[in-house]
Parts: structure tokens; C-alpha cells; sequence
């Protein structure tokens, strides 16, 4: 049987890691950008749930940040449970096998500069941030 995924995309949002039963969990969201346009002309993405492991796990969360490209090497695994609804609740995510970043250093570092310009703010009030909308995203 073969069981193997291999995605390119960035990262959603910061990875959140935490530790079960000896081992470290990490698991974000990739946004992967579909090969066709839809009827607007415009590409539209998946978000695919990632799982990684340990070192791993650590790994990404030092090094990765919101909008980072990586490439994750995988296979696709199925689980369910019942939630406090009494309700079965099925999920499908990618457990990693690798973990490829594809930036360099040098355009990671660009990329946080220009994402603190953006969000730099001339109003008083630190806890004010500008509004994103969707179309905003580089992906």
C-alpha cells in the first residue's frame, strides 16, 4: 500500500506545540495554492492540517513564522471522536515524514521586515492593529 503526500505551501499561522505523553506535538496549517484558476481567474488554496513531531515540531516553531514557504513530505492519516455534543467528528490531517524550508535565511529575514512595516502603526494605542482581508495574503 502506499501512503504518500508531498505538499508545497506557507504556513497559516505560528505552529502550536505542546508535549503528550513523552513527546513533543506540533501541528499548523499550510495553505497550499491549487494548480487551476476558478471562474474569477483567480487561484484559490487549500488548507491542509500538518502534524510533526519532536525535533521537528521544534524546529518549525523556531524557525518558521506566519507565511513561510516549506515543502512537507507525508502521509495522510484519518482519526474521529466523539465530541461533548455526543456528536462522531472525523478528521484527516498530514503526519510528516520531512520538513524542506524553502526560503533562505536572507528572505526570511526580508520577509518579517517587511511584514513589521506593514504593521507598523502611527495611532497611540499599541493593542491597534490595521484590518487584513483575505485578498491581502500572499496566498
Amino acid at each position: 500500500m502506499i501512503n504518500n503526500v508531498s505538499l508545497t505551501g506557507r504556513i497559516v499561522k505560528e505552529i502550536n506545540v505542546f508535549e503528550n505523553d513523552n513527546n513533543k506535538v506540533g501541528s499548523f496549517t499550510l495553505a497550499v495554492q491549487r494548480s487551476h484558476k476558478n471562474k474569477n481567474d483567480e487561484f484559490e488554496s487549500d488548507f491542509i492540517r500538518i502534524v510533526a513531531f519532536n525535533k521537528t515540531a521544534e524546529t518549525i516553531e523556531k524557525y518558521t513564522t506566519k507565511g513561510s514557504l516549506i515543502g512537507v513530505e507525508g502521509k495522510v492519516q484519518t482519526s474521529n471522536y466523539e465530541n461533548k455534543e455526543g456528536q462522531k467528528v472525523y478528521s484527516t490531517e498530514i503526519v510528516e515524514n520531512r520538513i524542506i524550508f524553502l526560503e533562505t535565511k536572507e528572505q526570511f529575514e526580508q520577509r518579517i521586515k517587511n511584514n513589521k512595516k506593514e504593521f507598523k502603526n502611527d495611532d497611540t494605542n499599541e493593542n491597534s492593529y490595521p484590518t487584513i482581508e483575505d485578498k491581502d495574503l500572499p496566498f
